[in-house]
């Protein structure tokens, strides 16, 4: 996944020139969810992740008291390919 991401033209010139991750910041008080409680808020932690402190979003979420999960074994993104997250994924919108 790394080369496709860091290496494919298209990809690579946007994240370059058209993502900043001031930008791209979400906390819990913006998600419309979380304010009414009409749908639960639920978030998937890869515990290898090497873009996001897993232990500082993961206090943050224990702190607002948001349903989590961490999948010790991956990186960023790895859920994608990972059974057992998908499973996870299926209960939460089940």
């Amino acid at each position: 996944m790394y080369y496709f991401v860091c290496r494919e033209l298209g990809i690579s010139y946007v994240i370059s020139r058209h993502f900043w991750w001031t930008q791209n910041n979400l906390f819990i008080e913006q998600i419309p969810t979380y304010s009414n409680k009409i749908l639960p808020t639920h978030v998937l932690l890869s515990g290898r992740d090497c873009i996001v402190n897993v232990h500082l979003v993961k206090d943050y979420l224990i702190d607002k008291n948001i349903d989590y999960y961490v999948v010790p074994h991956l990186s960023h993104g790895g859920y994608m390919h990972d059974k057992e997250s998908w499973e996870k994924i299926c209960q939460w919108i089940s």
